[in-house]
């Protein structure tokens, strides 16, 4: 019988960790979007209530009418934008199949990494509902370092990525390959450029800096 290889061993190991990640964190979207918490139990950290299939509410709060939407978290994003793409608006009638369409459209705005419903009490018929929403950091300032060859201005004018906008790593590596793209257009075939997202002192934003050597 063969010895088992220990870099074979390695290598499957890995792929297999990797495989059993959630989505959310492979990068794609929450593995389970839409998640409620009930504000009336003792601990509904512990125990959410996730919509789909699988998902079971009581008939009290199926057949109740929604009461109050409000949004918790909201620090740069208008609450009033929450709710309209949320659409569970007072007097609807309550159920799970909205909620999670609700969070859906909200993680597809791209602007939140996380995303929840706490569900109140069912009273005389109403329930009341908080969106909670955890927001992506957004892009505070953007640096140029080491171009020695372009002037900062002219650099500024190829810029795909502004200050202000939620940062994304996959937008900033997309602004990294059409800086690269530009340097090689004008005759640097030897340009390197790298980026460093730095949330120190960024008041929950970030800072990127593009390197170009």
């Amino acid at each position: 019988m063969l010895a088992a290889r220990p870099w074979l061993v390695l290598a499957v190991a890995v792929a297999v960790a990797f495989a059993a990640r959630p989505a959310a964190a492979q990068g794609g979207p929450p593995a389970s979007p839409g998640i409620v918490r009930d504000s009336s139990a003792a601990d509904s950290a512990a125990a959410p209530l996730l919509p789909g299939p699988a998902a079971a509410d009581s008939a009290e709060t199926e057949g109740a009418v929604v009461g109050t939407v409000t949004v918790v978290g909201a620090a740069r994003t208008d609450p009033e934008r929450i709710l309209r793409t949320f659409e569970m608006p007072t007097g609807m009638r309550y159920s799970l199949d909205a909620v999670h369409r609700g969070i859906t459209k909200l993680f597809a705005l791209g602007l939140f990494d996380d995303a929840w419903v706490e569900k109140g009490r069912v009273q005389n018929g109403t329930v009341d509902l908080v969106v909670h929403v955890v927001e992506r950091p957004r892009v505070t300032k953007i640096e140029f370092a080491g171009n020695r060859k372009k002037e900062t201005e002219e650099l500024e004018k190829k810029l795909i990525l502004h200050a202000g906008e939620v940062y994304s790593a996959t937008t900033v590596q997309s602004q990294v390959d059409s800086l690269l793209r530009f340097y090689r257009d004008e005759g640097f075939a030897r340009a390197q450029i790298h980026a460093d997202a730095n949330t120190s002192g960024q008041q929950g934003g970030v800072k990127v800096r593009l390197v170009i050597q």
